[in-house]
């Protein structure tokens, strides 16, 4: 079978690489993934439309690397490919839609606000400081809570055929240990749709986790008192509340977030489209850093791979070196970042990813020397150069000692390498990394 294998690397065109590879055939023609020369021209013209983009160029137009029919332009044609920020996912030019769906704008209201009063003399309306109120615990354990103390939960119990008794789904006792009561799996419509399943499970984890990210700090937070029915409640703890922290507010007239005329609304990080940007990210600095590169010539060259970890296996393809491996943890980004793009990376960055000068598409531009660049303020700090307003230093793996150049002082993306941290894993600010594996007392130290 003969393969061509088609590589977008980070400077120059496509690479056709034709190889050829003797393989039995273990299932019938027509199964499985299959690509023929008509998919392979549509895959390489998408590919040079991207790139004349990248250079500079207009994506929609009547050119021959532009998106259009027959010289017409289109923008409702398939063409191109999807940059890393979801930009230019809608090339309506009236009005002009270039940003509609993408990462880091303002989330849209459809209804009027209302911030409600809270307790303690807290309130929403508080453009800072804390909030007190108990509901969002209350209504979460109300919504969780299948025991005898949920009224819903015992009549859902007792009606094991559902309201409209067409279909039964068996009674049952409540679970000895919990007191969880047994509910049956009928949908609402009387089990004409399917019951519940692991779909939904999927659907929480990489639908809705997609969807939005919005900023937070900055604005105080909400503070949620337990009840004392609360599982969490311990009887006498100083400690019987949850903290969440709350949105970051955007900036008013006067420029400055914090400040009495600041607008509630909050900024989505993330591209609200089912595109997987948990595993390929919104920025594409955080790209760069999370794609795999093998040296060549002495420069990072892109694998088309998203960075691997350990534990790996091959791949059942019988294709020499293809294995699937874990993703790759913070610490192998660390690595990599230090040793092949020659950028040293510290605990504190996964709050923040430093700003590479980067095409839209996840690719860093290279400096002289073939390696990605940080993107720093004025006044240029020794060893980076000019760019307009702003200075660029590029990255070497020799640097400090192999650990990479300083990326301290580089701007920020607003991105995050890691969220939803574990406190206790939380790198912050006046901690160092200890000797032991132990895990430690959160404020104290942390483990490596």
């Amino acid at each position: 079978m003969t393969m061509i294998a088609m590589v977008l690397s980070t400077v120059g065109g496509p690479l056709f690489v034709p190889t050829v590879k003797a393989q039995a055939q273990t299932a019938p023609i027509g199964e499985g993934f299959h690509l023929d020369a008509g998919d392979l021209r549509f895959i390489f013209h998408a590919i040079e439309i991207a790139q004349d983009h990248a250079a500079g160029g207009t994506l929609l137009g009547p050119g021959p690397n532009q998106v259009n029919l027959f010289g017409t332009p289109n923008p409702q044609l398939p063409l191109g490919l999807r940059t890393v920020d979801g930009s230019f996912n809608n090339l309506v030019p009236v009005p002009d839609q270039h940003l509609f769906g993408a990462s880091d704008l303002v989330f849209p209201r459809l209804t009027v606000p209302s911030f409600r009063p809270a307790e303690a003399g807290t309130s929403y309306t508080q453009k800072n400081g804390s909030v007190i109120d108990s509901q969002p615990r209350i209504i979460s354990n109300l919504i969780v809570d299948q025991t005898a103390n949920n009224p819903a939960a015992v009549a859902a119990n007792a009606n094991p055929c559902g309201s409209g008794g067409f279909v039964c789904g068996g009674g049952g006792t409540s679970d000895p240990v919990t007191g969880a009561l047994f509910i049956p799996n009928i949908t609402p419509d009387f089990g004409l749709s399917a019951p519940f399943n692991l779909m939904f499970t999927f659907f929480g984890q990489f639908f809705d986790h997609g969807l939005d990210l919005v900023n937070k700090g900055g604005n105080g937070a909400v503070i949620m008192p337990l009840q004392p029915d609360d599982p969490l409640f311990v009887a006498g703890s100083p400690t019987n509340f949850m903290v969440m922290t709350r949105a970051t507010n955007l900036p008013g007239p006067d420029g400055i977030v914090g400040t009495a005329d600041d607008i509630q609304d909050g900024i989505n990080q993330t591209t609200p489209w089912v595109d997987q940007n948990q595993t390929y990210t919104s920025h594409a600095s955080h790209q760069v850093f999370l794609r795999q590169y093998q040296m060549i010539a002495g420069r990072p060259v892109g694998d088309g791979k998203m960075l691997d970890g350990g534990f790996c296996t091959p791949r059942p393809t019988g294709i020499p070196g293809d294995q699937i491996c874990n993703i790759g943890n913070w610490g192998e980004v660390k690595t990599q970042a230090a040793t092949k793009l020659g950028i040293r990376l510290v605990d504190q960055d996964v709050f923040n990813v430093p700003l590479l000068l980067t095409d839209p598409y996840g690719h860093f531009k290279p400096g002289p020397r073939g390696f990605p660049q940080l993107v720093l303020p004025a006044p240029c700090p020794a060893g980076s150069v000019p760019a307009g307003a702003s200075c660029l230093l590029e990255g070497d793996p020799a640097a400090n000692g192999g650990a990479g150049v300083d990326s301290s002082g580089a701007f920020r993306t607003n991105h995050q390498f890691l969220n939803d941290i574990a406190h206790n894993a939380a790198p912050n600010p006046g901690l160092v990394p200890d000797a032991d594996t132990t895990i430690s007392v959160f404020g104290v130290r942390w483990s490596r």
